[in-house]
């Protein structure tokens, strides 16, 4: 094997330290550096004593300032990362280094399987699994350099800097912006082997509903899409929206009367008339007192049809964006809640009116509960996900992976014109405008199983906009969304950087 440098963070572990580093030499490393931090027990007696590189600090690091330590010591050719606490059997650490040795950059813990459990995915998973997403590397799933065992080449570590592997998920997002190559070769069970700590795995961090473990590791995620946004624009390097200007001519007439219930439906060119026709009918029956179709085409014969069925049409005759349709039909709109909906993605009458029920009860936003999803797709979905990862983002765990994309839903008027009509064409940034300014929101489950669409292109606009509502919290907030940064010692890699230079 090429030369290999174990690093090892270690605090109190000298309970299972010698077993771990008894079974770390069968590797026959070059060197095994242990980051002896912030220890009362005989941890570093026990590193001494087994011939590792010892690097003392008297405070705690924790495993990821620790971590960066070792790799500014470290001179191997490829870099092993393990935790003190952790006992993994040799034998099962050989695939990281050998994917390496292929000529991998980045060899990871494989824990995709995690996410194929028929259970809800957790919290920690889906962020993992998006930010991978977010840049390319769908393959990875949640596989993660937050995750122990996984090494690193000499090279790769040039090129993202010892420094960032602080932030594991930064260090991630730099290697996969540069395009390098990250694989998953070896499955390790961490998750069982992992000591529970109650102050960072069960205890609430201030203010956050999240314990400290995980508003670090939000946060770290953050940091990392910031990261993407910096090098690639406001929505990530997906194509830009430029269809604010196009609403500037739209005006409701002044003179126009007030109604409680409107509807928006946004038409789309090979849009069933036949179906149509029957959700306007449904739309009757809950007495919504008008109902919009933003048309996008100069079908007469549909034209005429929906005419005989007494609804304003509206003859924007645009197909490209639904976004740009719904505020069009926000502006024109006469309710004091408006609808907003599909042809293919209604309710019963009797559903449709609960909704309305909410709004007219106080809700300025009113959402159908899609945490079935979370429940019934394994695995989950990019665009469940990355839902999932905006509530996360602005501590709403209770929101789960609702969200205004999905349709239909109810937003009040008072609503709209706090936020802007124009802040609809980017639906998760409206989203954000609404619960930035505390309005209600109201999430009503139904009993009515919709279809799920599931188109790629539209999917990849929709992540765009998802990243640039991401970038408008990060303006208003910072660059990790207001989450901790585990006071992490960074003075102590400042401090190695100037003796470097010196």
């Amino acid at each position: 094997m090429r030369k290999v440098s174990v690093v090892i963070p270690i605090q109190n572990e000298e309970e299972k330290l010698a077993m771990i580093l008894k079974e770390v030499k069968k590797l026959n490393p070059l060197e095994i550096i242990t980051v002896i931090n912030g220890s009362r027990d005989k941890s570093e007696e026990i590193a001494q004593a087994m011939e590792c590189k010892v690097i003392t600090y008297e405070e705690p690091l924790g495993h990821d300032v620790g971590r960066a330590i070792g790799a500014f010591y470290a001179k191997g050719d490829i870099l092993l990362f393990l935790d003190g606490d952790i006992l993994i059997p040799y034998e099962e650490l050989y695939p990281f280094i050998g994917a390496i040795e292929q000529g991998h950059d980045i060899a990871l813990n494989n824990l995709e399987s995690i996410m194929n459990n028929k259970q809800r995915p957790h919290s920690v998973s889906v962020v993992k699994k998006v930010l991978n997403e977010l840049f390319g590397y769908d393959g990875l799933s949640i596989n993660s350099m937050v995750a122990v065992p996984h090494a690193i080449s000499r090279l790769a570590l040039q090129e993202i800097n010892w420094r960032s592997l602080a932030n594991p998920p930064l260090a991630q997002a730099i290697a996969m912006s540069k395009q390098m190559s990250i694989v998953a070769p070896g499955y390790v069970d961490v998750v069982s082997r992992n000591k529970i700590r109650p102050e960072i795995h069960v205890e609430k961090f201030s203010d956050s509903p999240y314990n400290r473990i995980e508003d670090v590791i939000f946060g770290d995620h953050l940091s990392a899409v910031h990261y993407l946004i910096g090098e690639k624009g406001k929505r990530g390097g997906r194509p830009e929206k430029k269809l604010g200007t196009m609403l500037q001519n739209v005006k409701r007439p002044k003179a126009a009367k007030t109604v409680m219930r409107s509807a928006v439906i946004c038409d789309e060119e090979n849009l069933d008339i036949d179906l149509l026709s029957d959700v306007i009918k449904t739309l009757n029956e809950t007495n919504v007192e008008e109902v919009l179709v933003v048309l996008s085409s100069q079908d007469q014969t549909k034209i005429e049809r929906l005419s005989d069925l007494g609804v304003t049409l509206i003859p924007w005759f645009i197909n490209d964006d639904m976004f740009l349709k719904r505020a069009i039909g926000a502006i024109l709109a006469s309710g004091e809640s408006i609808l907003f909906l599909e042809d293919r993605r209604t309710l019963p009458a009797e559903e449709l009116e609960r909704l309305f029920k909410e709004a007219e009860n106080g809700a300025d936003l009113v959402l159908l509960d899609e945490v079935h999803n979370l429940d019934e797709i394994h695995p989950i979905d990019q665009i469940n996900s990355i839902k999932y990862f905006l509530n996360i983002a602005v501590k709403r765990p209770e929101l789960l992976n609702n969200g205004l994309a999905d349709q239909p839903h109810i937003i009040s008027r008072k609503a709209l014109q706090k936020i802007g009509y124009s802040s609809i064409l980017i639906p998760p940034l409206a989203y954000l405008k609404i619960l930035e300014l505390n309005l209600p929101v109201s999430i009503v489950k139904v009993s009515t199983k919709l279809i799920c669409l599931n188109d790629a292109s539209k999917n990849e606009d929709l992540v765009g906009d998802y990243i640039e509502g991401l970038s408008y919290l990060f303006s208003a907030t910072n660059e990790r969304g207001s989450f901790s940064d585990g006071n992490r010692k960074r003075k102590f890699l400042d401090e190695l950087e100037v003796n470097k230079i010196l």
